[in-house]
């Protein structure tokens, strides 16, 4: 995903929450025979930091949501 992103671009991404509310989205759209992936905080950090982006900010959004933004991470090198 990193590599997608100008240099100094970012990523918003909204993702449904594991939580109560998140579980009935789940639950809704399985009748309907579509998956979905409930996500926590540290799933967003984890996935942030296999992709090669750093996490700039989350959080819950009502009622079952995560929105968060990312940034390729910074690189600095030292000699």
């Amino acid at each position: 995903a990193a590599q997608m992103l100008a240099p100094l671009g970012s990523m918003v991404v909204l993702v449904p929450c594991k939580q109560f509310f998140g579980r009935l989205y789940k639950r809704f759209h399985a009748l309907h025979q579509v998956k979905i992936k409930l996500f926590t905080m540290g799933d967003i950090s984890r996935w942030a930091d296999h992709a090669g982006l750093e996490l700039i900010e989350a959080k819950e959004v009502p009622v079952f949501s995560i929105v968060a933004k990312l940034k390729p991470i910074t690189k600095i090198f030292a000699y």
